[in-house]
């Protein structure tokens, strides 16, 4: 095999790994961690006293920092990652609707329209109840 391929190879499959994106159980879950990094950071900087150095300081800053960054970040995933489930699921819902015979009764319509608005009303809810830290 070439070499060209090889790389060409790879190159695929770390671009197919970058394309999946955690679900918002995932990323709620990253998030919190995210959280508890950030509060031991605080802890930290809490612990500085009298005996404290400047650099002991700083290296508390810089890792109070870098937790911040990654509770940042991990919130606008799980944002994304909430965003395109409940996208996911209002198409669900459209499509239940679209698929509602033109020939049916009101009463079947409505039938449909709200066994479909209940599934879409629970995957909502399913989205919110994986939004909180264990």
């Amino acid at each position: 095999m070439s070499r060209k391929f090889i790389f060409i190879v790879a190159a695929v499959g770390l671009l197919l790994a970058a394309c999946s994106s955690p679900t918002t159980e995932e990323a709620a879950q990253n998030l919190c961690s995210s959280l508890a990094g950030l509060e031991a950071s605080i802890a930290q900087v809490a612990a500085l006293g009298p005996d404290s150095t400047v650099d002991d300081a700083e290296s508390a800053r810089e890792e109070l920092e870098d937790a911040w960054n990654d509770v940042k970040d991990d919130a606008e995933v799980v944002n994304e990652a909430a965003a395109n489930e409940a996208e996911d699921a209002l198409d669900q819902f459209n499509d239940a609707i679209d698929d509602i015979s033109g020939d049916s009764s009101l009463a079947e319509a409505a039938a449909q329209a709200l066994t479909a608005a209940q599934g879409f009303s629970a995957a909502l809810g399913e989205i919110e109840s994986s939004l909180t830290c264990e």
